[in-house]
């Protein structure tokens, strides 16, 4: 029974949720999400950000788009799995990865060049694949809190913008450019002039005085930093040029390095280990509805054929309900807020959709 000082968690698909007793240091929570037969997912709540309230053809778009980043991507992205609100704020559950966020291992001091290229160009090698979906997704948020460092070795994206926000393809690609000099200079890029020709001067005279820095990925940075967007190579250029580049430095390979930064972590008693199940074909699925014409603030994703569903999507079933009403009530997060008032979590228990939120019985 679920304790009255805990406010309740009203998800999309109607499913059960329990959380756990801690908050993470980013404000997420973890919990676990009850499954069609049963059996309990591990999962992460974060806040979602949205400057409005959500509506329901917004959330089934937004799980779409989820749907088909985790098709173009695969393992490299932490899936969406839900939508919901939690006194009063929007939250996404997604899959809970097992790591640490690349911020927390960066301690203002440049990374080897070999490790810095390998890490973008996979950061660049998967926003390639999500650009190339119809039409592209867009990450929209790229900075080294959206880089997983997994405790397998391999690096994963969270926090993809599925709504689309304004951004394009273009502004990934400088977020990029961004993120690899960060890591090369130890320090983060400074703040741009906004006109054309003073910007381009800056930033050359800025990635020139990075040391140790080969001409190559000079004219990648350059180039990524690109005053207008037009100007900036596409992600699937940035990998290839940084995968070259890797190929031929010296030096701990990215895996190594991860392995090293993770072993610190534990080391100090920092690291959290959460075992992400693969996702299983118990999870439901969301109906799109049939294609209209969209309107200009609404964030739109082409579903590819109808095809039998596979056991490595994270879908998420649509209530037969009209949760309209619910929804659109939600206020608008105040995102200047701290992320950690998000919830306050004690000890775990099961919270239930309340019948009334949603206007039918939970499954």
């Amino acid at each position: 029974m679920r304790n009255p000082e805990q406010p309740p968690v009203h998800l999309v698909s109607g499913r059960r949720i329990r959380l756990g007793e801690d908050r993470n240091a980013d404000g997420s929570v973890d919990a676990e999400l009850q499954l069609g037969g049963g059996s309990w997912r591990p999962v992460r709540l974060e806040p979602l950000e949205w400057s409005r309230p959500l509506t329901p053809s917004e959330a089934r778009r937004l799980l779409a788009a989820g749907r088909l980043l985790r098709r173009r991507c695969g393992d490299d992205v932490v899936a969406l799995l839900d939508l919901g609100a939690i006194d009063g704020r929007l939250v996404r559950v997604t899959e809970r990865w097992d790591g640490v966020a690349l911020r927390a291992a960066l301690w203002g001091v440049p990374l080897p060049l070999r490790v810095a290229a390998e890490l973008v160009g996979r950061v660049a090698a998967i926003i390639a694949a999500a650009h190339d979906a119809r039409p592209p997704i867009v990450h929209g948020r790229l900075t080294a809190d959206a880089v997983v460092l997994g405790s397998d070795g391999r690096l994963r994206l969270r926090g993809f913008d599925l709504g689309g926000g304004g951004a394009g393809p273009a502004d990934d690609v400088y977020a990029m450019g961004a993120l690899l000099y960060e890591l090369l200079a130890g320090q983060p890029l400074p703040p741009l002039p906004i006109q054309a020709d003073a910007c381009r001067a800056r930033v050359r005279d800025l990635v020139t005085a990075v040391p140790f820095v080969p001409p190559a990925v000079i004219e990648i940075l350059v180039q990524s930093l690109a005053f207008e967007p037009g100007d900036r190579p596409a992600a699937a250029a940035v990998a290839r040029m940084l995968t070259e580049v890797a190929r031929k430095a010296e030096g701990e390979s990215l895996s190594a390095w991860i392995d090293g930064e993770l072993a610190r972590f534990e080391g100090d008693g920092m690291a959290r280990a959460a075992i992400a199940e693969e996702p299983t074909a118990d999870e439901a699925t969301v109906d799109v509805p049939a294609a209209r014409e969209s309107t200009a603030d609404e964030a739109t994703v082409d579903e590819p054929a109808a095809r039998e569903s596979t056991a490595d999507e994270a879908t998420v079933e649509e209530p037969a309900v009209d949760v309209a009403e619910v929804l659109e009530a939600l206020p608008v997060p105040d995102l200047e807020a701290p992320a950690a008032v998000l919830v306050e979590a004690r000890a775990p228990r099961e919270l239930v959709a309340a019948p009334d939120a949603w206007g039918a019985e939970p499954p």
